[in-house]
């Protein structure tokens, strides 16, 4: 076994549930340096600036560079660029030179600014334009003799080069064509897709020559990767005794599984992770834009109940919006705002509100019946078993029809991106390690143009949002989390469950930052 050299490319997190993980193959072909890299669903499109789905980010990862990387602490690192220069409202970079794209294109500086322009066109649809990138909006200008590029923003912003680091570049030639982004990559990664099978592998090789990643990791190594594969893997159970027979050599394992894979001493490194949230469809004349009801269903919630069964008794109740490992705010933002458990209350407000008991015992108010569907990801067995005991307990104690629907993690965020009827419920995740990447999921525009899919409309969180952009340092902290708990307070958003999450390897060593294996660090035995 090689030196591990610790490194990081940071991957972003946020929607619906995911397993990542690398390993060393026993495949046909024998070869020692291929690595299996496992997801818990297929991706969907691969177009770094038109996703923010999980799966799909983790990896465009392997296959793109950003400005900057943050490393396993959180730290600011080079990447395309080697030199920076940052305030609330500014940075520039200074780029490497020599960084060689799929085709053997050599990237400049425009070719970086075009992809920010791009992002920020409204005939886009980004998604990252109001969530990873601030809708207050940015200019760039480009310096091509200097190598230089500077991002201006409109309004300050406490964590740019953060936010910064989650912006992956395409390159030139597909700036203009991104249909072919959609099962295929255009980068400077350390890898490159060399071939993909929707639903089941995607194929990648090291990229030659790669001298530019996170704080100047290089693929010309020892015991790097000869190839990698990316594999779908939907069930967790499964997932674990792939790992055992190093069928899979990396997994990120969640659930009871974590207990046998520890007794055979695997490799494993771990990271805290948001394991579900309650969102709300809150779109005007849907029965959750009423808080009461809101706030009525999370008092008949037994959180502490559900995060149990969440997470096969492996983890707590969540106490914040942002997770990963690396993120730079990490206090406790639930405890005293959030509504406590207590049906008598959630009844009482129930029929204040006009929701009474019809003759059937069930809830109505109106005429319209008190009916909701929950939706919840269908790829790990304990969060089937979380939304039945959620929908259960509504049902039970409130009176009140539920409709637990399963889905995919990919349709679900399909749900979200493209429309606001996508149910009532949803029991998933959607974080992210900085504040700011969440304001666009939590206010301002709704899909199919917006990336606000709960409908929320807090004037007090937009307003404390927009007031800690401004801080920097240690202050920013306290200014997001006040602008978290408008949320909680209104009942906008609810964390339910956390727990470690655990990257366990067989036949490879690595390291993990931002809640993923970080590309440049693995090393096979």
């Amino acid at each position: 076994m090689g030196k591990v050299i610790i490194r990081s490319a940071i991957v972003p997190v946020a929607v619906a549930g995911l397993i990542a993980g690398a390993g060393c193959s026993t495949g046909s072909s024998g070869d020692s340096s291929a690595v299996t890299y496992a997801v818990r669903s297929d991706p969907g499109n691969l177009d770094p600036s038109l996703t923010t789905n999980s799966a799909a980010t983790q990896m465009d990862g392997l296959a793109y560079d950003a400005l900057v990387a943050l490393d396993k602490s959180g730290r600011v690192v080079s990447n395309l660029a080697k030199t920076w220069t940052a305030t609330a409202t500014q940075a520039t970079f200074t780029l490497v030179k020599g960084v060689k794209c799929d085709d053997g294109h050599e990237l400049t500086v425009e070719d970086v600014a075009s992809n920010f322009n791009w992002i920020k066109n409204p005939a886009n649809q980004s998604p990252l334009f109001g969530s990873v990138l601030p809708q207050s909006g940015y200019t760039v200008t480009a310096d091509g003799a200097a190598g230089r590029l500077t991002i201006t923003f409109a309004k300050p912003n406490g964590f740019i080069l953060e936010q910064l680091s989650k912006v992956y570049i395409v390159c030139p030639s597909s700036l203009a064509n991104r249909g072919k982004l959609a099962a295929g990559t255009d980068g400077t990664g350390p890898f490159k897709l060399t071939s993909a099978t929707p639903g089941h592998t995607y194929n990648f090789v090291p990229r030659a020559g790669y001298t530019w990643g996170p704080n100047g990791a290089t693929t010309g190594v020892a015991h790097f990767p000869g190839k990698l594969t990316v594999e779908v893997s939907n069930n967790e159970s499964t997932a674990a005794n792939q790992l055992l027979t190093a069928g899979l050599n990396i997994a990120d394992i969640r659930g009871p599984d974590v207990k046998r894979l520890n007794a055979a001493h695997l490799y494993a490194q771990s990271y805290p992770h948001i394991t579900s949230e309650l969102f709300f469809n809150q779109s005007t004349g849907r029965i959750l834009a009423d808080e009461t009801v809101r706030r009525a269903l999370v008092q008949a919630t037994n959180l502490g109940q559900v995060a149990k069964v969440n997470t096969g008794s492996l983890g707590t109740v969540a106490t914040r919006l942002t997770d990963g490992g690396s993120e730079p705010c990490t206090a406790d933002i639930t405890t005293g705002v959030l509504p406590a458990y207590d049906v008598a209350a959630a009844n009482k407000s129930l029929d204040q509100a006009g929701w009474t008991k019809q003759a059937d015992g069930k809830r109505a108010k109106n005429g319209k019946r008190l009916a909701l569907t929950l939706i919840y990801p269908s790829n790990a067995q304990t969060s089937v078993a979380a939304a039945q005991l959620l929908a259960g307990q509504w049902t039970q104690d409130l009176s009140i029809d539920v409709k637990a629907t399963p889905l995919t993690p990919a349709a679900i965020d399909g749900r979200w991106s493209k429309s606001g009827n996508w149910g009532d419920v949803a029991l998933a995740r959607a974080s992210d390690q900085l504040p700011p990447n969440l304001v666009g999921q939590f206010s301002g525009a709704q899909p199919p143009k917006g990336t606000n899919f709960s409908a929320i409309d807090n004037p007090q969180y937009t307003a404390d949002a927009q007031a800690a952009y401004s801080a920097t340092g240690a202050s920013a902290c306290a200014a997001w989390d006040k602008a978290g708990k408008d949320l909680i307070r209104a009942v906008n958003v609810v964390p339910v469950s956390a727990q470690p999450s655990t990257f366990f390897g067989n036949g490879v060593k690595f390291e993990v930052g931002a809640g993923t294996v970080i590309p440049t660090s693995i090393r096979t035995n």
